[in-house]
């Protein structure tokens, strides 16, 4: 790995860094109104992390709770209590500081003096960035540490950029086996510093003050969840010692290869492969990050490990050194610089748009008729790339200009598909459908202000006296709660075939115990709602609408 500082000259002009800070500026206005026009979210982590942050300030296991993230939620606490677009608002800057840090990063590895712009504008140009940048969730500012530390550690802030890198590691826990790729960037630099000597190299203060501030945020963790007493259930060790559960299944190799070009799009991805081998060694340790947690990820999913449930969106902590790379590789395609790094680029491309178009052409589309235009498309674009491929080992005058140009329209198509805003009564997510009519229908019935026990987080934030239970405890809540008390059963959280038991246990009481006030269905998604009756006979149900949103 090259040493701190290497690369092009790092003086900026006055042009240059206003059209950095333009562009960063026309994306975070982006993210700001599609943020503002929807009022849904992603998934329901991102409703689940805003409870958490609000309730932060009354409640300290809420602070602290492994599911909290600290890393997200100490700042996310100061946005929440003016609800969930300020914190909507924070994930937009947080995702503008990424670009900005990127554009910074790519001046240092020698992207060159303008093209090095190109990372602000590929930070946006990545789906899953700019979604979550609309959104509120733990990615983004681990996105914005990572990037953060790396700058500084290239700068040749060392110590400081593993200050900055560690909160990423009680934001996404997963990324503290990254923390190694620090280290051995650390260790190579005391190398070179030392001649190739280990004993001056091992006498060097920055090396061991550098590798112990990488773990000073888990360390401070720990420390503060032992100090407050935290219960096991919510330790930051909990993730690590709970059983293993199958409940979001395994994937096989190519698993994340398809959320990688989900994440950052086909164009982004392969131009970002492009760039690692064309930059080299000047880019070792953006490389190792950006790859590192590409393959991390799918190891962790490969094997079923702590629950993880392989989506797309855990690669956005890279965002910011995938866009780093991906200038290097579309100034090196323009320029025709490298024919390797231009050939490495347009045999990726077609392998991930089979692995997309063919295996899982849902990661794209956002519907049948979405994913069958896909298919189609797949041999033509394949054909292209791949005669573009075969002309440019001959000859790269034109072949790789066009190639450059083909994997941004594939980039810019991408976003295209997947970037609108975040509504709650959309065609995408059945359960956010139903659940929202189910409430509704309590509202228009005057029964919004009862106070109702849920195991989804969604209806927690919709129905303001709702308080979530635990699938162990929500039998027993249910025959200790009041009569009025409304119960919402799920068919997502309340029906897993993890413990099918307790679930039929659950919906038979309910049954037996209450009557049926509402139910909405939408796409194979059910909810049901039960008020209590207190001493009604067994089995007591009143009738009620069905509503099935089309």
């Amino acid at each position: 790995m090259t040493a701190p500082g290497a690369g092009a000259s790092h003086g900026y002009g006055r042009g240059e860094v206003a059209a950095a800070v333009a562009l960063m500026g026309v994306g975070l206005a982006v993210a700001l109104i599609l943020g503002l026009l929807g009022d849904g979210v992603y998934q329901d982590d991102d409703i689940a992390h805003f409870l958490f942050a609000r309730d932060a300030w009354d409640n300290t296991e809420s602070m602290l709770h492994w599911w909290a993230r600290p890393g997200y939620n100490l700042p996310t606490m100061l946005a929440a209590p003016f609800g969930l677009d300020a914190c909507r608002a924070l994930s937009a800057l947080q995702t503008a500081g990424v670009a900005l840090l990127a554009w910074l990063i790519a001046r240092r590895v020698g992207v060159g003096r303008w093209w090095s712009l190109a990372a602000t504008l590929f930070v946006w140009a990545q789906p899953l960035v700019m979604t979550l940048a609309e959104t509120t969730l733990t990615e983004t500012p681990a996105a914005l540490y990572l990037t953060l530390g790396t700058w500084l550690y290239l700068r040749g802030n060392r110590v400081w950029g593993a200050v900055a890198v560690s909160p990423a590691f009680v934001t996404r826990l997963e990324t503290l086996a990254l923390a190694p790729v620090f280290v051995a960037a650390l260790a190579w630099d005391a190398w070179r510093a030392a001649d190739g000597r280990l004993g001056p190299a091992l006498r060097r203060y920055w090396l061991w003050g550098s590798a112990a501030c990488l773990l000073w945020a888990p360390a401070a963790y720990c420390l503060a969840a032992w100090l407050v007493d935290l219960p096991a259930a919510s330790s930051p060790l909990y993730i690590f010692l709970r059983g293993h559960s199958a409940a979001y299944g395994r994937g096989a190799w190519h698993h994340y290869a398809v959320r990688w070009a989900q994440a950052s799009s086909v164009g982004i991805a392969a131009l970002a492969l492009a760039g690692a081998v064309r930059l080299g060694r000047r880019a070792a340790l953006v490389t190792a990050l950006a790859l590192g947690l590409v393959v991390l990820q799918g190891m962790i999913f490969s094997f079923g490990l702590f629950a993880s449930g392989g989506y797309a969106r855990f690669l956005v902590p890279v965002g910011g050194l995938v866009a780093v790379l991906a200038a290097g590789g579309i100034r090196c395609l323009w320029r025709g610089e490298s024919r390797l790094a231009t050939s490495t680029a347009l045999v990726a491309a077609p392998v991930m748009v089979v692995l997309v178009g063919y295996l899982h052409p849902g990661a794209v589309a956002r519907s049948a008729a979405q994913a069958h235009a896909l298919s189609w498309c797949v041999a033509t674009v394949c054909a292209v790339l791949l005669v573009l491929a075969l002309v440019t080992a001959s000859t790269r005058r034109y072949a790789a200009p066009l190639s450059g140009v083909l994997l941004l329209m594939l980039a810019a198509a991408q976003v295209g598909a997947q970037v609108r805003p975040l509504w709650m009564d959309n065609n995408v997510d059945g359960m956010h459908r139903a659940v929202l009519h189910s409430v509704d229908q309590l509202r228009r019935k005057g029964l919004s202000e009862r106070r109702a026990l849920t195991q989804h987080v969604l209806i927690c934030y919709l129905h303001d006296n709702a308080k979530k239970v635990g699938g162990h405890e929500a039998l027993r809540r249910w025959r200790a709660a009041p009569p009025g008390t409304l119960f919402y059963w799920d068919s997502k959280y309340c029906a897993t075939p993890g413990s099918p038991a307790a679930q039929s246990a659950l919906y038979a009481a309910l049954q037996r115990g209450g009557r049926l006030v509402a139910q909405a269905s939408c796409a194979g998604c059910h909810v049901e709602v039960y008020a209590r009756t207190g001493d009604a006979p067994p089995g007591e149900r009143a009738s009620a609408s069905t509503v099935s949103p089309n």
